[in-house]
């Protein structure tokens, strides 16, 4: 099907779905990632206040605890799932009420830096613009803006690195092996790199990436969750 057909609710369906089969597939837990897929289908498409499905999102993943690692980038898809279809039908002032702010001061901790990014995945699909990672930086993270330091902070290694994207494979892995373990955005830069590439595909990425290196199976998955995503 094609994804300028599909709701929103299905895309995220199936990149949920992507997300969790790449990591079942890469860490040989394939079986029981397809049981995962189906419980987190059905705790997302429950028409409940977020915090509720958030707690039963929570108690899958502790009868799951292989698959801990990717908790909170489904938390980055449930968020999206609330603000994409769940909240369809309030206005902006929504957003300004008395259960927003409550869902925000209790999911201050939660979630990774690829929500941002399925953020504005997500904005500029739906109004058919190009997804470059000069338009993610400078328009939607404003990271030019001197009032936005810690999304200049946060996105530092994607700014100083974004001259390789259109480079070889090799450059991008070399970049990864040379970040800080503690850089909040090593273990994204690939998926990301290969997103704003303009040829690089995630089996060519997959591929490239050395058996050796460090949360493999993670970035894998998170490759797959930003292209079907993204894909139109």
């Amino acid at each position: 099907m094609d994804q300028t057909k599909m709701t929103d609710a299905q895309i995220i369906n199936k990149s949920l779905r992507s997300l969790i089969a790449s990591y079942g597939k890469s860490s040989n837990q394939s079986k029981e990632a397809e049981i995962l897929i189906e419980e987190l289908y059905t705790v997302f498409a429950l028409k409940d206040d977020f915090l509720k499905k958030l707690d039963m999102m929570d108690a899958v993943f502790d009868k799951f605890t292989t698959f801990k690692e990717l908790q909170e980038v489904t938390f980055d898809l449930l968020m999206v799932r609330y603000l994409s279809t769940d909240t369809e039908d309030l206005n902006e002032e929504y957003f300004e009420s008395d259960e927003w702010n409550h869902i925000e001061d209790q999911t201050l901790d939660r979630g990774t830096e690829l929500l941002n990014i399925l953020i504005y995945i997500k904005e500029a699909n739906d109004v058919e613009a190009e997804i470059t990672i000069d338009d993610f930086l400078e328009e939607f993270l404003l990271v030019e803006d001197e009032n936005f330091s810690e999304e200049q902070e946060i996105y530092a290694l994607l700014i100083d690195n974004k001259e390789i994207i259109e480079m070889d494979v090799t450059e991008w892995i070399e970049v990864v092996k040379n970040a800080d373990d503690e850089d909040p955005l090593k273990e994204y830069l690939l998926p990301l790199f290969s997103l704003f590439s303009s040829d690089v595909t995630e089996e060519a990425l997959n591929n490239s990436i050395p058996s050796d290196l460090k949360d493999r199976s993670l970035i894998i998955a998170y490759n797959s969750l930003l292209t079907t995503f993204a894909s139109k």
